[in-house]
């Protein structure tokens, strides 16, 4: 599932004479900022039933809200909504107002800028933003081959350790076969 979560808001209606607060979830697909549902968002947690359920509908929830319950419980506490990628704030490719701009749109990562689809291009109120995708591809495909490169360095540097554990058992391994054997000798016989 593709969503951005845009924002949160709570809402106030008046049952019985009290005023009741509801929290409402703003979303939209991160192919398509512009088309903004709003959600209760009472109506969008899953129930506890839900949990071996199966049903289509029930993954459909459960998959909203993998999304949108780590936004929703960060927003509680008053914490900015966390960001699944390479923060634009982060990314030396973006200035502030260029920032602010993509975060209109709902574009919130370095992975969002380079995951936009053409249609979305001409919508974002930017000069260069086909120059600033390809940056940003270019700045993930760079960030990926330092991991790459970090996770064989730690890799190799495992194998060493235990090939160097290895030749230890193996002359620990001698060292017991060279032992003698405990017990009597065995009796020689006059063939011998």
């Amino acid at each position: 599932m593709s969503i951005n979560v845009l924002k949160f808001e709570p809402r106030y209606r008046t049952v019985k004479g009290q005023a009741v607060r509801e929290d409402w979830v703003q979303i939209a697909p991160k192919h398509s900022p512009n088309a903004i549902t709003n959600y209760k968002v009472r109506h969008i947690t899953p129930p506890e039933d839900f949990a071996d359920n199966q049903s289509a509908k029930a993954q459909h929830m459960r998959a909203i809200w993998s999304i949108v319950g780590p936004a929703y419980e960060a927003w509680l506490k008053g914490e900015d909504i966390p960001e699944d990628g390479y923060p634009l704030s982060a990314w030396p490719g973006c200035n502030d107002a260029q920032v602010h701009e993509l975060r209109k749109h709902g574009i919130r990562t370095v992975e969002d800028v380079r995951d936009m689809s053409d249609g979305q291009v001409p919508k974002i109120n930017l000069p260069d933003v086909r120059l600033l995708r390809s940056q940003a591809r270019l700045f993930l495909e760079a960030q990926e081959s330092t991991e790459t490169a970090r996770r064989m360095a730690e890799q190799e540097a495992q194998m060493a350790t235990m090939h160097e554990q290895m030749e230890e058992m193996r002359a620990a391994l001698a060292a017991a076969q060279e032992k003698p054997k405990r017990g009597r000798p065995r009796k020689q016989t006059e063939d011998a």
